[in-house]
């Protein structure tokens, strides 16, 4: 799992309008080096363009009210981007490049996996929802009906 091969455009002389030229119009993965080729930020943008022009002091002002971004332009060297075609190429893209820089244990923006069980052995299957610290080997079951736990009714 490499990832996405980026193409590297270089910020020469601080001209942000030739980066920008350079340049795709389409979604994909974005990222910004700073000196010595260190990453700034990643990001997966709809329109890779504009989210650099955003990021290095060349976009739309903000509106009124909002605070602008930070202007990255000054310690920025070069934009690595790919492009994709759908948002699900996207993810995976945003996902492996994020994975070169970011280990597991410090991504604050991603959630605990869970397990889904089904036992296609019973009469009934049932699906049933596992946290991802459930040890394998245990079964769990769906709730159980009064009459199947043997309990009396005391209507």
């Amino acid at each position: 799992m490499s990832g996405p091969r980026l193409t590297v455009v270089p910020l020469e002389n601080g001209d942000v309008a030739a980066l920008l030229a350079r340049l795709p119009a389409q979604a994909g993965v974005a990222q910004v080096l700073g000196p010595d080729g260190q990453s700034l930020l990643i990001g997966r943008p709809a329109h890779v363009r504009r989210w650099v022009a955003t990021q290095l002091g060349a976009g739309p002002p903000p509106k009124k009210g909002k605070r602008p971004p930070t202007n990255l332009a000054p310690i920025t060297s070069a934009v690595a981007f790919a492009t994709t075609t759908t948002p699900f190429a996207q993810r995976l893209a945003f996902e492996r490049v994020m994975a070169r820089h970011v280990p597991l244990s410090k991504r604050r923006d991603l959630k605990p996996p869970i397990y889904l069980h089904l036992d296609p052995a019973a009469r009934f299957p049932r699906l049933t929802v596992r946290p991802s610290g459930a040890d394998r080997t245990t079964r769990t079951r769906p709730a159980t009906t009064r009459a199947q736990r043997g309990s009396s009714s005391s209507r």
